[in-house]
């Protein structure tokens, strides 16, 4: 069967159903036969209305497969019985996409050509991988063939153990990975949510795929509005909603994004590409901005990787964020990014290192009033910024860096490096900030931020 399908309209969101009639218990196969290259998504839901799929059409791969095993679905398919009767075929759009698409769609046996054997939503997230308590390393920002990415997940495995990663989050554009390659390792369950290039989100520790049909249904006619009724579900649920690239070339903010859903920014990505084109200073900058503003929200790095090479650098793992654990488990991962126990380092490896007047141990991100030691290492001979509520107290060029404070009420430290012009080290505050935000609309706060900012360009 074919579907042949054309949008209404050009912007906006809107959202288009289909039947196919199933009679057999073999696998369903989707194939994308004609589409422009951009985020707007097929969702699958069987005769009796549960999902089974989320595609994008933005991907390199073009067919998929829908079965009653595992082994028999394509990633972002869920496994179940092949119901006979009648499947809906739900196409969404958020933005200009074009007009026309197309889609065959036939009962088949076998199985997808990839087969892809680790279950990622049904991971136990307690277990615990490593029993030390120490900085793990990850990476939480990387794209693989399954949406625009040029690389397979098989490539991005091996890729992660050269880099001798210990965790990653997968975030292929507004799909869920549920498939993997076996692994010995935490894949945190994440996805990018794009509908449009007006703000990239990142949420990680999803229990399932999702249903964006829903959501729009609901609301069709304010995008910003269905944002964040999704976002504050997702909030509700535990999940963590970062902002990602703020400043990125390409990236023009225009989301009226509520901020008490919103509780990491990624403040370090890409810087494998050319210079600015992320723009991670100004990123860093606004960090700083959003604290003084009474937000305590923790900063994050990611690579953004789309393929294995990108002007003769690696990408995958530049940057690295560390992320401190009583033990590496997948919740272990989740609850320390929430409370801002990482740092982020970029090219160069560092050591972070943090103490109380009475030899505590202090972790980035920690509440604490009075003398703290902080202490760092580096690979490379790097200049050490310290910032005091956002500007520099103190400045160090060397290998290591060690300064004593003081904490007091309404202040917030955090240290950063810069080697050859670039950001190469990141540590989230330690403070005694009590302030409750004025202003949780995000635009208004970029406005407020830079006033040159235009948010209709």
């Amino acid at each position: 069967m074919k579907i042949n399908g054309e949008f209404q309209t050009q912007e906006g969101m809107e959202i288009q159903k289909f039947k196919y009639t199933h009679v057999s218990e073999a696998s369903i196969r989707i194939e994308i036969l004609k589409s422009k290259f951009e985020h707007f998504f097929i969702i699958v839901k069987d005769p009796k209305g549960i999902q089974r799929a989320l595609f994008t059409f933005k991907t390199r791969q073009k067919k998929f497969y829908i079965g009653k095993n595992f082994s028999e679905c394509s990633n972002g398919a869920i496994p179940g019985n092949m119901i006979s009767g009648d499947w809906e075929i739900t196409i969404a759009k958020t933005y200009n996409v074009g007009n026309n698409f197309e889609l065959d769609i036939q009962s088949v046996d076998g199985l997808p050509e990839e087969v892809l054997c680790f279950d990622i939503l049904n991971q136990d997230r307690n277990l615990i991988f490593e029993t030390q308590s120490k900085y793990y390393a990850g990476d939480l920002h990387i794209h693989s063939n399954y949406s625009d990415g040029r690389i397979s997940l098989e490539k991005v495995v091996e890729a992660t153990k050269n880099k001798q990663l210990e965790f990653v989050a997968h975030t292929d554009h507004s799909v869920v990975t549920t498939h993997y390659p076996n692994i010995d390792y935490p894949v945190i369950p994440s996805t990018e949510i794009t509908w449009d290039n007006l703000g990239h989100y990142n949420v990680y520790g999803l229990k399932s795929i999702l249903a964006y049909d829903e959501y729009i249904t609901k609301n069709i006619g304010n995008k910003s509005d269905v944002l964040n009724q999704m976002f504050s579900l997702f909030s509700n649920e535990g999940l963590l909603i970062s902002i990602n690239h703020p400043f990125a070339k390409g990236i023009n903010l225009k989301h009226n994004i509520d901020m008490n859903n919103i509780c990491l920014i990624e403040i370090l990505n890409a810087p494998h590409l050319l210079d600015k084109e992320t723009d991670n200073e100004k990123a860093v900058r606004f960090f700083d901005f959003l604290w003084n503003e009474g937000f305590k929200i923790f900063g994050i790095g990611g690579s953004d990787a789309h393929k294995d090479n990108y002007f003769d650098r690696y990408p995958i793992g530049i940057p690295t964020t560390k992320i401190f654990c009583e033990g590496l488990s997948i919740n272990n991962v989740l609850s320390s990014m929430k409370a801002g126990n990482c740092f982020v380092e970029s090219f160069i490896n560092f050591e972070l290192f943090m103490t109380d007047k009475n030899k505590n141990v202090i972790l980035p991100g920690t509440k604490v009033n009075g003398e703290v030691k902080i202490i760092s290492r580096s690979k490379e001979i790097v200049e050490y910024i310290l910032i005091k509520n956002g500007k520099i107290t103190d400045k160090k060029v060397g290998k290591y860096y060690s300064k004593e404070i003081k904490i007091e009420k309404g202040e917030f430290y955090r240290l950063e490096a810069w080697f050859d012009g670039e950001i190469v080290f990141f540590m989230n505050p330690i403070h005694d900030i009590n302030l409750v935000p004025k202003e949780y609309d995000f635009l208004k706060l970029v406005s407020k931020f830079d006033p040159n900012y235009i948010h209709n360009k």
